[in-house]
């Protein structure tokens, strides 16, 4: 099972979407402004989500923000 979030900059959760997936499978997410698209692991919802499970995790969870670090390099270099 896959599960994915929508969140904003400061990690709040604005939902939670699990998608009952082969393994290999690609999802593309589109997020509103302001929002970002997360896929997250080991959250252990199993099969048919439990509506109590979900909402104990976007309640007692964050997205972890890390800041990414980007580099200019010369076209044809990287």
């Amino acid at each position: 099972m896959k599960t994915f979030v929508h969140h904003d900059s400061a990690g709040t959760i604005r939902s939670l979407i699990t998608v009952n997936a082969p393994k290999g499978m690609s999802v593309v997410m589109t997020p509103k402004p302001g929002e970002f698209a997360t896929e997250i692991e080991d959250l252990g919802l199993k099969g048919t989500a439990d509506v109590e499970a979900v909402r104990k995790a976007v309640r007692n969870h964050r997205i972890a923000i890390s800041p990414s670090r980007s580099t200019l390099v010369k076209k044809g270099d990287a």
